[in-house]
C-alpha cells in the first residue's frame, strides 16, 4: 500500500511539460508526441487550439487507474470509468494504460482530447450524447488510424440524445450503443457544427 501511495504522489508532483499541457505518469514522451499529433490535426483541419492546459495521467495498471480515480474525485467517474479505458472532467484526463497498444492507446487519448475541443467550443456539450461521444470516436479514429465498429442497430437517436439515455442504454448494451452513436455521427462528423 505505501508503495502505491508513493507512486501516485510521483505521478501528482512530478509532471512532464507538453507545451503548455502537463503530461504525468507512464510512458510520457509516447503521450507527449500522441498529444502534439491531436493538437496539430485539429489546428490543421479546423483551426482550433486549446484555449487552457489540460493534465493527462497515465497509469501503468487498472489498480493504480482506480486508485487514482478516487483520490482525484472525478464527478461521473466512479459510476462509469472502472470499466473505460479513460475518463476525463475537461481539466484533467485519466488513461489506464494497462496493456494498451500504441494505436489504441492514441485512439484513447484522441478521443479524451477531443472531449476538450468539444468542452471549450461547442455551445452545449451535454445537450446531445450522440455527438459529444459519436463524434468523439469518430475523429479519434480518423486521428489514430484504429478502426473501430460502426454499425445501425436501430435504437433512436432520441433515445441516446439525452444523458439519461445514452446510459441507460450503455448499461443495457455496451458495444451496440457505442456502435449506434458513432453511426449517428458519421452521418453528421462536422464538429464545427456545434460551435458557439
Amino acid at each position: 500500500m505505501k508503495k502505491l501511495i508513493c507512486l501516485v504522489m510521483l505521478l501528482l508532483v512530478l509532471p512532464f511539460s507538453c507545451q503548455a499541457h502537463e503530461v504525468m505518469g507512464y510512458m510520457p514522451e509516447r503521450t507527449k508526441a500522441f498529444t502534439k499529433a491531436v493538437e496539430r490535426y485539429f489546428w490543421d483541419n479546423y483551426n482550433l487550439k486549446l484555449k487552457n492546459k489540460v493534465k493527462i495521467i497515465v497509469t501503468e495498471n487498472s489498480e493504480q487507474y482506480e486508485h487514482i480515480i478516487r483520490i482525484l474525485d472525478f464527478n461521473r467517474a466512479k459510476i462509469v470509468s472502472y470499466d473505460a479505458a479513460a475518463v476525463t472532467d475537461g481539466e484533467r484526463i485519466l488513461i489506464n494504460g494497462d496493456q494498451l497498444m500504441d494505436r489504441h492507446f492514441w485512439f484513447i487519448l484522441a478521443h479524451e482530447l477531443v472531449h476538450k475541443y468539444q468542452i471549450e467550443n461547442w455551445k452545449d456539450v451535454t445537450s446531445d450524447y450522440v455527438m459529444l461521444e459519436g463524434l468523439a470516436d469518430v475523429i479519434a479514429e480518423d486521428i489514430s488510424k484504429y478502426e473501430i465498429d460502426i454499425k445501425d442497430h436501430g435504437i433512436p437517436y432520441e433515445d441516446l440524445k439525452s444523458e439519461r439515455g445514452y446510459f441507460e442504454n450503455l448499461s443495457k448494451d455496451v458495444n451496440n450503443t457505442l456502435e449506434q452513436v458513432r453511426y449517428y455521427a458519421k452521418q453528421n462528423p462536422d464538429f464545427m457544427a456545434h460551435v458557439k
